[in-house]
């Protein structure tokens, strides 16, 4: 074939795009981790509103969150497939909150807390705090638990002041209540558990900060005569040059006081520390505790950056991190982490004018349907693949060093006085070309440097691989070049740059795409 000097390189270049198409593939497609499966579609919202998602007793997904036209509560079957759905007109704000379980619905808007059969106002709140089987809310310096069946109120605390700051959840049965007051840097707390028949005070204590930092979040749990809290602090000044988020955890059994132990979130991803935790849910698994919480991390499944907002879950015990891992590995921003059942979690990425709902299960549990293949994947697939392969163009411009010399070398010959080139010498040919090799081989760092090297994939990943791709690629060129005989149809000065142009088109191909 006449053409087949072009069509052999082609070949490997094509080669090369495929298996770069295909890791990216790969990479956007990647499990969170080794026991827990890919995200599987939900539902879509333009409202970034809270979600709740919870498991019924018949298998069947109760979900709830907002959509444009009110508070949305819709129910799926075990394939996903929607069963049910009533649409309520509660308008959505950011003060909107609603309660959703059994009884009557109850929300709360910037006005108060109401019932939405009649847009009865119940009452005026500081706080609305909905559970799954009731509401905990201040009103005043009093906290109540309201039962939305009968709607009355139990006194659950009373005296609070500006300081303080109420938690609520439900456990085993009973309701939990962690008022906190701070002053400054010091922290006083109690605990209060309502079983339905009565509200006992379960622990008390304090626990002071260092006095650069200040309270920001807390979250507790109460789980086997064990209090449980996980401290968010910040800097207390601008200038300070503390990390915005400081980590502090306290196992301590309910008759003793808080002792903190400062906390390290890694990656576990990477070498790096996540950021930005947030939505942060404790609960309880077999007598364990564990936090379940979006972050930015490490992830591979975007253009360019490889950072994102993703789910975690970290377990603790004897007040330290015993096991972090990633539950989500999408290229969009997470958030509203919810722990639907055992080895289920749901979550909402924010993903432009729509925001996509997500749930994904742990191996062992296996109950979600299999991810189908999207266009969307194709297209951050190709997105990313394309983006590496425009960034490969850098190729021709770190190894300028490598062929300036043999192309020197060329333009000598052919304009000097010596009639080397005209005569078609064959030494005028292997002299640049061997030239170039050595020099691609002694300065190969100029390609494939510290940062390249740790980005190329596993399959390049060996001994030596820089040395053996300059070479093993200088020979299947010439292999082409004698192949196909170009020798016998071109001068040497197009066969030099044949050689080289080929050359450094199969790097740029199978390394250029690590360069950015």
């Amino acid at each position: 074939m006449k053409k087949l000097q072009w069509i052999l390189p082609g070949i490997v270049i094509v080669i090369g795009i495929a298996i770069l198409a295909f890791i990216n593939y790969k990479e956007v497609t990647a499990v969170p981790n080794d026991q827990w499966g890919r995200e599987v579609e939900l539902t879509s919202t333009p409202v970034q509103s809270d979600l709740t998602v919870s498991r019924k007793e018949d298998g069947h997904f109760a979900v709830s969150y907002f959509d444009e036209e009110g508070f949305v509560s819709s129910e799926y079957d075990e394939n996903l497939e929607k069963v049910d759905e009533e649409t309520y007109d509660i308008p959505y704000t950011r003060w909107t909150e609603v309660y959703h379980g059994e009884g009557p619905y109850i929300y709360a808007d910037y006005y108060g807390m109401h019932l939405l059969e009649n847009e009865e106002k119940i009452a005026g709140i500081e706080e609305f705090l909905p559970l799954q089987s009731g509401v905990v809310h201040q009103t005043g310096s009093t906290v109540y638990y309201l039962n939305p069946n009968t709607l009355e109120k139990t006194v659950l605390a009373e005296g609070l002041t500006d300081q303080s700051t109420i938690y609520a959840k439900e456990s085993g049965g009973s309701t939990y209540l962690l008022i906190e007051e701070t002053n400054e840097n010091v922290i006083d707390y109690a605990v209060k558990e309502w079983d339905g028949e009565k509200v006992s005070q379960i622990s008390e204590g304090m626990f002071e900060l260092a006095i650069t930092l200040k309270l920001n979040d807390l979250s507790f749990n109460v789980s086997g005569g064990e209090l449980t809290l996980l401290i968010n602090a910040l800097p207390a000044s601008k200038r300070s040059p503390l990390p915005e988020q400081n980590f502090y955890l306290s196992q301590q059994p309910l008759s003793e006081e808080a002792q903190l132990n400062e906390l390290t979130f890694s990656d576990p991803n990477s070498d790096m520390k996540l950021m930005n935790l947030d939505d942060i849910q404790l609960l309880t698994i077999d007598d364990t505790t564990h936090a379940l919480f979006r972050a930015v991390g490490s992830t591979n499944t975007k253009f360019r950056d490889n950072t994102e907002y993703n789910v975690f879950k970290a377990t603790f015990a004897e007040n330290d991190i015993t096991s972090l891992s990633r539950l989500t590995n999408t290229p969009w921003l997470s958030k509203h982490p919810e722990w639907v059942d055992e080895g289920i979690i749901a979550w909402m990425d924010v993903t432009g004018k729509v925001n996509q709902v997500f749930m994904s299960s742990s191996n062992e549990v296996d109950v979600l349907p299999e991810p189908e293949m999207s266009g969307d994947t194709i297209l951050r697939m190709a997105g990313k693949s394309i983006v590496m392969l425009t960034g490969a163009s850098l190729t021709f411009a770190v190894t300028m060093v490598w062929y300036a010399v043999p192309m020197a070398f060329i333009g000598f010959m052919m304009f000097g006085s010596n009639n080397a080139l005209d005569k078609g010498k064959e030494w005028v040919f292997y002299g640049p070309v061997i030239l170039y090799v050595a020099i691609a081989l002694l300065l190969h760092n100029h390609l494939f440097s510290q940062s390249v090297m740790a980005k190329i994939p596993d399959y390049l990943q060996f001994q030596g691989s820089p040395f053996l791709l300059i070479a093993g690629f200088a020979l299947i060129i010439y292999f082409i070049m004698s192949l196909t005989k170009v020798n016998q149809k071109w001068t040497i000065s197009m066969r030099v740059t044949y050689f080289v142009a080929a050359h450094l088109l199969f790097l740029a191909v199978f390394v250029g795409p690590y360069l950015l």
